[in-house]
């Protein structure tokens, strides 16, 4: 997973947004909170905001709870992700 959503992340260029919509999920281990919040980095870096879309309140919890708000932006539709002011 971490080689695509790189890869993926690699397309996306300043001062776009790099939008992951895990909306369709059923699951997510906590590997993968790890590999969005380390590739949000690294898009930061870059000038490029990773906006995660979900509207699961689950997804939510383990955000907070890992501590992770402030590198993985939650939104709850790509419209509102996309509508987001560059920071």
């Amino acid at each position: 997973m971490a080689a695509l959503v790189e890869e993926s992340a690699a397309v996306a260029t300043s001062p776009g947004p790099f939008i992951v919509d895990i909306n369709g999920l059923n699951f997510m281990g906590c590997c993968a909170f790890a590999v969005l919040a380390a590739e949000s980095e690294r898009c930061r870096a870059r000038g490029v905001a990773l906006r995660l879309v979900s509207c699961d309140p689950a997804v939510a919890r383990v955000i907070q709870a890992c501590n992770l708000s402030a590198v993985l932006p939650l939104h709850p539709t790509v419209d509102t992700a996309l509508a987001t002011a560059v920071a």
